[in-house]
């Protein structure tokens, strides 16, 4: 009895099963898929259209702009400390300013960003400094460049820095070029005084991240994150620095209140 239920039942779920699609002859499959892929094509077309058409109002957004960013360059130049203090309140940015890159900051009078003509092959970050005591070089750069032959490349200024100012190549290594016997050539000790005196500076790690092109010394930890805060610069430092500039702003008013 138990035997005849169980198989009434098996037979009743093999009835409910929804019915096997006849097999496609080869040509209809074909014929079904091509009907698919050329449907694909028409939404590839749209897509690519509409790019196209997004990189030619760039083009001309960039355009209209030129005047405006050189109007507002001017206005900048009026309010003293502007870069420095944008940049210490982006999120992306500040994260890279150190207490030595404060220093150097404050001489920063103009940060620019210049996109290629074609908008997608690359763009330059320029920063302008007045005369300082670290540094000779009046403008630093950062020029990215993209190409699907080529790979993505990147190419910037290397910072001629004054006598006594250059951070060492790891980072906090002694001044002095030692190779492990320590002394000071006549077998005495020096003082501490001496020993800090000839310490090299603590490295600026915005500029270095920024300058960084990936075949340098400080390149084994500023690789992507160099990137990216090349992308934060110009996607949104770039386009409204004022915002950052006020945040700036109004926590020191807050502060001395």
């Amino acid at each position: 009895m138990e035997a005849a239920t169980a198989a009434a039942a098996s037979s009743s779920k093999r009835q409910r099963r929804a019915p096997a699609a006849p097999p496609l002859g080869a040509d209809e499959h074909a014929a079904r898929v091509a009907r698919v892929a050329a449907a694909q094509d028409g939404l590839e077309e749209i897509s690519n259209e509409v790019s196209t058409r997004i990189l030619e109002l760039e083009r001309d957004a960039n355009v209209r702009r030129a005047p405006l960013y050189a109007t507002r360059r001017e206005a900048l130049g009026a309010l003293p400390q502007f870069w420095a203090t944008a940049l210490a309140n982006h999120p992306v940015c500040a994260a890279f300013v150190s207490e030595r890159d404060q220093e150097i900051l404050e001489y920063l009078t103009d940060l620019r960003v210049d996109e290629q003509e074609d908008i997608t092959s690359g763009y330059r970050i320029t920063l302008t400094f007045g005369a300082n005591p670290f540094f000779a070089n009046e403008t630093l750069h950062k020029e990215l460049r993209f190409s699907d032959d080529d790979g993505d490349t990147s190419e910037a200024s290397t910072i001629a820095w004054k006598a006594g100012e250059a951070p060492s190549a790891d980072g906090g290594a002694g001044a002095d070029g030692g190779g492990g016997g320590g002394g000071d050539g006549g077998g005495g000790k020096r003082s501490h005084d001496d020993l800090v005196a000839e310490a090299p500076p603590p490295a600026p790690t915005f500029l270095l991240a920024l300058l960084s092109t990936g075949d340098d010394a400080h390149a084994d930890f500023l690789d992507e994150e160099a990137d990216a805060l090349c992308d934060a610069i110009k996607d949104e430092l770039w386009p409204n620095p004022l915002r950052y500039y006020e945040l700036g702003v109004e926590l020191s008013a807050g502060a001395e209140s």
